[in-house]
Order: C-alpha cells, then structure tokens, then sequence
C-alpha cells in the first residue's frame, strides 16, 4: 500500500514513518504538526525518493538542519552521517538544496564546524544518463565475469557493439570505492552497468574517473553525480586524463578490471574475451613476443586487430601529467615482458600470455618482479589524480 504512493525507497522504514505522518495530516487537516527526525540525508537526495519528495515537501517546510558522525551513537560505523531535521507544515519553493550546520563534539562540546548543501536532481540529469548510449542494444550472448580474471557460471544477454562495461551502481559518492569499475563482459549481478561503445567511450571514461577521484566521508557520501559542464575550457583535457586514469586505476576499489582472456568455458560453450581497453600497438607486442621466443603470443597478435584504445591514443593529446603514466606503464610492460611464461607457469589464472592483456595482468606480474618499479609508476599516477580531483567539482560533476 505505502508503495504505491512513495515508490521504491518505502523499503526503509522511516521513509514509511515519515509517510504515515504525511497521511495523518491530510486526513484529519491537521495544521499543527512538528516533526524532529534523526535518519540519513539519503530521503531529500537519492533518486529513488523523488516521488515521496514530491508529496513530503508540498506538506512540510524545513525549519533547521544539522549533520554529525553516524559514530557518535554507540557501536555505529563512522563512514556515513546522520541528520537531524525539524519540519513544520507548510511548502518547500527550493525542494533541490537543502542546508545543513554541520556538527562535531570539541572538547566535550557541540560545535558547528562547517555548513553542508544536501541536493536532488529532482528534474535534472545525472551523469549516467549524461554518459549512456541510448542506441545500443542486446543482439548476443556473454560469459560473465565476477571479477577481472574470474568468470561466473552464468550467461547474460550483450551488445556486440560494447568494448566493455561500466558498473556503476547507484549515482552517489557511497558506492565510489566497491560498485564502480570497467569490466570486458557483463557481470551476474543486477548492479547497474554501462555498456562503453565508440559512442559514448570518453563519456563513460570520464564518469569511471569522477566516481573514482572523490573519496567518500560521512559528510560527502550522499551527494549526488551531475550532468557535467561540457563547455568548460578544461573539459577536453579531463576527457582525456580520465582516459590515462580509468585505464591504471589500482589499489583498493580498483577500477581497472579490463583483462583478455580465452577458452572460457560455461554451459557448454567457450567465450574468448578481447581487450579493447589495450594501449599499445599488435606490432610493439609481436616484436617483444619474437625477441622472447613467445610462439603462443605472437600468432595470438598477428591475428589480431589492433585495439579500440590504441588507436584512440594516437589520435589525442595527453596532459604532461597524464603523458608520464602512459610511458611509464609501457616501460614497465616491456620490462617485464620476458618474465611472463615463468609468471604463466605459476599463476595460469592471470592468462598473460595473450598479447592484449589488460592493466590488471600486466600489474600482477609487476607485484611479484618489479615491486620498485609499480611503486614508481604509482607515484606518476598519484600526480595524476591530484590534479583531476579538483575538477571533478570544477566541470561540476559534483556540486
């Protein structure tokens, strides 16, 4: 019955609560109706809220607003907050922006440490509408994977015309660090995911980097991802970075889950999993592969057609900082390269010897020989991200 009228967030219980207030007041008229509510921000933010909004916020004014830790309650986690929100009757004109006092204990005393906008794109685009390709349809059938070099055993439906996936759950900064990656195949869950085509590749690149870059606090997690600001000067640029970024990016959350792999079997049937998502040239990997005795990996590139990204990166101009992860992480790739059949010997699951092999791979073969080495590259890729972060908020994919 409650999700009739408020839709799917009537699922939390106090989206119910609050909405059998509502009901009460209407019912009996009333007009002297207060209500104090401790819960999260999440009900004047997440999209799934909105038609409770549209009910909730026609009834009742905000008249103060504060946000501190969810830990200042006993045994609750420190990572998310909790607002504290007093209503009266009456209607809300702004029913997008929300202000709040933020509030920290300071030496036995409640203090206001900051002032925070809660909003909603109620009527407005988010980035993963901004980023989707509308034209792209299911037309075959995929393995899918649970993780970059670990398939399921389940098949789901694909569209040949995808280079790869984009899981990017929900559109807030909560989920930035476990439900956001790129992926060569689709992926068992119901998480929400991209399909990343020609058409939309720098878009859904440029998303994977903004949801990546931000690290999520109790005060931040719930703001929402916006339809950028595609005239801004800088825009091209961060375009472009975010190419270099989502392509290394590593370490906890990681993102950069593109891999090949070949001769998976599922249900009877074998998939083979090409990476698009390659930076260097079939030529480049034929040459190292004949230098290196590499049968296999030669004839896998030789008969092969040079990859989507590739041919993209001979195409744009890197920022210097973006320039410098790139080399270095084709350094490293013919660096290593001689120590991938030992690597293959022990770690067969990682399939290094095909010639497209993703970051991913690349990275595992770096971890066990060249650890001074990734620690250099990872220092180049933090320059990088440091200078993205901030226009993350400056193209305003974040308000």
């Amino acid at each position: 019955m409650l999700n009739d009228g408020i839709g799917a967030c009537s699922q939390n219980l106090y989206a119910q609560f609050i909405y059998r207030i509502l009901l009460i007041k209407n019912n009996f008229e009333l007009q002297n109706v207060k209500i104090g509510l401790f819960s999260p921000t999440l009900f004047l933010t997440g999209g799934s809220y909105k038609n409770f909004r549209e009910q909730f916020l026609n009834n009742f004014n905000l008249k103060d607003a504060i946000q501190f830790c969810a830990s200042y309650f006993a045994d609750v986690a420190n990572y998310w907050g909790i607002g504290f929100t007093i209503w009266d009757v009456g209607k809300i004109e702004n029913k997008n922006t929300f202000n709040y006092k933020v509030v920290e204990v300071e030496d036995g005393e409640i203090v206001i440490t900051n002032c925070k906008k809660i909003y909603n794109l109620d009527n407005l685009k988010t980035v993963k509408e901004w980023a989707k390709d509308k034209y792209v349809i299911n037309d075959t059938e995929i393995v899918c994977l649970k993780s970059a070099i670990n398939p399921a055993t389940k098949i789901k439906k694909y569209s040949t015309k995808a280079l790869g996936v984009l899981v990017a759950d929900s559109n807030n900064i909560d989920k930035n660090m476990q439900y956001v990656c790129i992926l060569n195949s689709n992926i068992p869950s119901n998480l929400g995911i991209l399909y990343i085509t020609e058409n939309n590749f720098y878009k859904c690149m440029a998303l994977c980097a903004s949801r990546k870059l931000v690290f999520g606090d109790w005060i931040n997690s719930k703001d929402e991802y916006c339809y950028p600001n595609e005239n801004h000067y800088k825009f091209k640029e961060y375009l472009y970075d975010s190419v270099i970024f989502s392509l290394f990016h590593s370490g906890a959350g990681q993102a950069s889950c593109q891999t090949s792999l070949k001769n998976i079997e599922c249900k009877g049937q074998f998939y083979n999993i090409k990476n698009e998502f390659f930076f260097m040239s079939k030529n480049e990997i034929m040459n190292l592969a004949n230098e290196n005795n590499f049968d296999y990996t030669y004839n896998d590139a030789r008969v092969s057609e040079e990859r989507f990204v590739y041919k993209k990166l001979q195409e744009i101009e890197l920022s210097k900082e973006a320039q410098d992860v790139l080399d270095k992480a084709i350094e490293l790739t013919k660096k290593s390269f001689k120590y991938r059949e030992m690597f293959n010997q022990e770690h067969p699951e990682y399939q290094i010897m095909n010639w497209d092999c993703g970051w991913y791979q690349i990275k595992a073969v770096l971890k066990e020989y060249f650890a001074d080495d990734l620690k250099e590259f990872q220092e180049l890729y933090k320059i990088l991200a440091d200078k993205m972060r901030p226009m993350v908020y400056e193209l305003g994919f974040l308000k």
